[in-house]
């Protein structure tokens, strides 16, 4: 159950996902996107992120990753 954001804006370069079906990436003007992620970590531009699980929605080049 996501409780909180841990990352809400712009990538410039790319966002590392943990989406339950396997590893993504999301580079800008990506498609529109909504993903269940599993345990790992987002990785966004050269900041990482620690999760359990979560959600992720890509849309108008702004990523969303709730926790």
């Amino acid at each position: 159950m996501a409780t909180g954001t841990i990352f809400e804006g712009e990538a410039k370069q790319s966002v590392e996902l943990p989406s339950v079906l396997g590893r993504m990436q999301v580079l800008p003007d990506h498609a529109p996107l909504m993903a269940a992620l599993d345990k790992g970590v987002v990785k966004v531009d050269n900041q990482e992120f620690p999760i359990n699980d979560g959600i992720a929605q890509v849309e108008n080049n702004e990523v969303t990753v709730l926790c």
